[in-house]
């Protein structure tokens, strides 16, 4: 008999409780699964947490934010033998998961169910992740612009112009620093609470920090400019 196979890699995601609920509902229903047949490992802090379903590792003393999580779940239609499968891995960095099973409408059901899910939880700077390495690369060269300038500054006791010119260059130091320690535009995070229990906006904060890198490409195009 035919098996079908993929390996998908997805893309930046930001899931919440509610959000793990709803995915589990959508394993249980396309799978048939009974209760053993969904394998949950959480990770936090150097300890791996396993459960059946989320709803039982939702009620344990969990961080609120979980660093990684693997998720294995078997389809048996005759009740004995695997048929079809889906494994999952949720990382700092990446995403991705295996599929496997005999029937295609179900495979290629399935990652088009999964597409859309998937596509709902996609964070808007989810395109600043994949170009990450030319956007950190501009705001360094543009840092270094800035450094010099301010250094000029010093020396012609221009001190206004200094101080205003240097919090754009904080911002062109830090910035980087915390996107590459997944910081800030942070690849995937997974939540233990609901949305709307958050008393920080993440989503909100990253936007005030692109607005910050775009001010610091301004500045630094302004002072190439004045400092030639």
């Amino acid at each position: 008999m035919k098996e079908f196979h993929k390996i998908v890699s997805v893309h930046p995601l930001i899931l919440y409780s509610d959000d793990l609920l709803d995915f589990e509902k959508i394993l249980r229903t396309s799978l048939s699964l009974k209760q053993q047949d969904l394998e949950l490992r959480i990770s936090q802090e150097h300890t791996d947490i396993n459960g059946n379903s989320f709803s039982e590792l939702l009620a344990q003393s969990l961080s609120k934010q979980i660093d990684t999580l693997s998720i294995h779940a078997y389809g048996r239609p005759n009740g004995i033998e695997i048929t079809k499968s889906i494994s999952f891995t949720f990382y700092y960095n990446y995403v991705d998961y295996q599929i496997r099973g005999d029937d295609e409408t179900w495979f290629l059901g399935m990652i088009l169910q999964l597409d859309r899910f998937f596509a709902k939880r996609k964070p808007w700077y989810s395109f600043l992740n994949r170009s990450e390495p030319v956007w950190i690369a501009g705001l360094i060269v543009i840092s270094l612009y800035v450094a010099r300038a301010l250094v000029s500054l010093i020396l012609k006791q221009d001190f206004i112009l200094f101080f205003s010119m240097l919090v754009p260059f904080l911002l062109g130091v830090t910035i980087p620093i915390l996107a590459f320690k997944q910081v800030i535009f942070p690849y995937v995070r997974i939540y233990t609470y609901i949305k709307g229990e958050a008393k920080i906006n993440y989503e909100l904060l990253n936007l005030i920090v692109a607005i910050g890198a775009l001010l610091v490409s301004v500045a630094g195009i302004v002072i190439s400019v004045l400092f030639r």
